[in-house]
Parts: structure tokens; C-alpha cells; sequence
């Protein structure tokens, strides 16, 4: 007997597909968001790889890093609490910097000018460039 001749195996292939297809639309539907800065991987010698910490190019209006502080030229020494020297730059960005739209985000900066070391906490929101 083929797998489709039996009607419990059609309905069960029928449901799983179902399933997929419902978590492949929830997934799309879930936004990322970020926090609203443009940023650049220092060079270190001290480092691992020489991948230093993050400095911020650029900071968007209406986001949620302008909305709390966060200058051009600061140094991101920390994300949620783990230190971004060392690490690569996509991993950073990628898993670090953006998640979910709504979820919280922890910033551990340096002050370029101050050298004043500051931790914020940002809720991440979708950013149009």
C-alpha cells in the first residue's frame, strides 16, 4: 500500500504541511528591528582576529539610540553585557545589535570625549533608512 493510499497518512501530510506553512508566515511576519546607528568595527593588535570594539558612524533620527543619548564617535564596549572586542563584525550586528522589534538591547559605550563608560538600555524598533 503507497503512502497516499492510506487516508490517516493524507491527513497527517496534510497537517504537517499546514504547520510549516503557518510557522513559515509567523516567521516572516516577525520584524526585526535595530536600534538606529551606523557603525564600524575598530582595529586592535591586542585583540583577537584585531577585530577591536564598535565605534558609532551615525546615529538616525527617530530612533530609539537617539532617543537615549547614544553620540556619533562613541565606542561600543559591551552588548548585553558581553564584551564586543574580539568578535566579528557580522556576528555583532547579526546577532547582537538586531533582534527582535520590541525587544531590549544592553549598550555598554565609552564617551570618545569624556572617556566616561556608560550602559543603556534600548528597545529595538523596525528602522528605515
Amino acid at each position: 500500500m503507497g503512502l497516499f493510499q492510506n487516508r490517516t497518512a493524507i491527513f497527517l501530510f496534510a497537517a504537517i504541511c499546514c504547520l510549516l506553512m503557518a510557522q513559515t508566515v509567523s516567521c516572516a511576519q516577525e520584524q526585526t528591528g535595530g536600534v538606529g546607528v551606523n557603525v564600524a568595527q575598530l582595529h586592535d593588535e591586542k585583540a583577537s582576529g584585531g577585530r577591536g570594539p564598535l565605534v558609532v558612524l551615525d546615529v538616525l533620527d527617530q530612533s530609539p539610540a537617539r532617543s537615549m543619548g547614544v553620540l556619533t564617535g562613541d565606542i561600543i564596549v559591551e552588548i548585553d553585557g558581553k564584551p564586543t572586542e574580539g568578535r566579528a563584525f557580522d556576528d555583532l550586528v547579526k546577532n547582537a545589535m538586531l533582534g527582535p522589534a520590541g525587544s531590549k538591547v544592553t549598550l555598554t559605550i565609552k564617551r570618545a570625549r569624556t572617556q566616561e563608560t556608560i550602559s543603556l538600555t534600548l528597545t529595538r524598533a523596525a528602522i528605515s533608512q
